[in-house]
């Protein structure tokens, strides 16, 4: 099994996220589970602060994937490691993030593969104002006036010069 806690949720602007991954194997398990893999997708808008495990190898793929091989788990004896802990931090960088989304999948070579999802709310404290907004259709259709919102919202910003700059 896998689950994912969060701490704080909700979470303010330019704040830490600290996530807890649990990889468990069940105590009903026929079998031991080997070859244990752990990949986490970071959400958008973040950096990963902290990774952390004391029973596997972590390493980050690109800037929003970590991979960890994990110590193989079982359940045939009380001194057997059935449970694994991955913690992670990271810092919230996209002052338009409303909901941060990490993405956990876990495999074994004996079991099939799962994922968890865990949503943290980002609290935007009333100091930061709106000046605009913008909604757009992101389906696949539409791919030509999203590359053109974000032509123009670059020129626009260049335009004005930084110390103006949204």
């Amino acid at each position: 099994s896998l689950s994912i806690s969060d701490k704080p949720d909700p979470v303010v602007i330019n704040e830490t996220i600290h996530y807890q991954v649990n990889v468990e194997l069940n105590q009903y398990a026929p079998t031991p589970a080997t070859g244990v893999k752990l990949a986490i997708t970071l959400p958008d808008g973040v950096d990963l602060a902290s990774l952390n495990t004391d029973y596997g190898v972590c390493q980050t793929n690109s800037r929003s994937n970590v991979s960890c091989s994990l110590t193989n788990l079982s359940i045939s004896s009380p001194t057997s490691l059935s449970h694994v802990t991955v913690e992670l931090a990271v810092k919230i960088k996209d002052a338009g993030l409303l909901v941060s989304i990490l993405e956990a999948k876990v495999t074994a070579n004996e079991y099939p593969a799962y994922v968890e999802r865990e949503r943290t709310q980002v609290f935007i404290p009333p100091k930061y104002q709106v000046d605009m907004a913008l909604v757009i259709d992101v389906s696949g259709s539409m791919q030509e006036e999203m590359n053109g919102v974000k032509q123009a919202l670059t020129k626009f910003v260049n335009e004005i010069g930084p110390e103006q700059s949204p």
